[in-house]
């Protein structure tokens, strides 16, 4: 499977969300057109902004991480960090999150079975 980046990662957040660019764009306080860039891949957050985007759409930001790492490491190595991402898809779980796991990546959703 290919590498999910962070910026897809937040573009299946925020559509899992029932937002808009411009939704969670103002709700962040950024302009849409900097989270369409941000999406795209052409800028990187800083940390501060990827927590207030994953407070707007009420997802953990350990999750929005998962979500990447869960793609991006190859199968042969995902043994290495099956344990820490069942660990926090737990805690995911635990905290009821408002929307489906299988909704953001096929992967994640396979990884916590």
């Amino acid at each position: 499977m290919a590498a999910m980046t962070l910026g897809d990662a937040i573009r299946r957040l925020r559509s899992a969300a029932g937002l808009t660019q411009k939704e969670l764009a103002a709700g962040i306080d950024v302009d849409a057109s900097y989270l369409c860039h941000l999406e795209a891949g052409r800028r990187e957050p800083s940390l501060a902004l990827l927590r207030k985007i994953t407070s707007e759409l009420s997802v953990p930001l350990g999750l929005l991480l998962v979500i990447v790492l869960a793609v991006e490491v190859p199968e042969e190595h995902r043994g290495v960090y099956e344990g820490v991402i069942s660990q926090l898809l737990d805690a995911a779980s635990a905290a009821q999150l408002p929307l489906p796991l299988s909704d953001i990546s096929p992967s994640v959703d396979r990884m916590s079975a």
